[in-house]
């Protein structure tokens, strides 16, 4: 049990670190940071749409988002926006 939530913690500080090295334009660095918080929690869904995002812009720099899942598939299984972003953090997607 305690493994499982350290795991949710990194995960969710690694998909935040991710974040901001995406924002300062450090790419590889935030791919690896978005890769390590899916892998850590595999219901992390703002580090798996980070890590996507962020493989489309080191292949063609294109900041455009892609069609839009739905909210349920967004949730990945949490009641709300507000509890996905406390357990996983930031989306870092247009």
């Amino acid at each position: 049990r305690d493994a499982h939530f350290l795991a949710m913690f990194y995960s969710r500080t690694l998909n935040d670190w991710g974040v901001t090295a995406q924002r300062l334009q450090r790419l590889e660095e935030a791919g690896r940071h978005f890769e390590r918080a899916s892998s850590l929690n595999t219901n992390n869904k703002p580090a798996q749409v980070n890590l996507q995002f962020n493989r489309q812009l080191r292949a063609d720099g294109d900041r455009t988002a892609r069609v839009a899942r739905s909210a349920d598939e967004r949730l990945g299984g949490y009641r709300d926006l507000e509890t996905l972003l406390v357990y996983s953090g930031q989306f870092d997607e247009p």
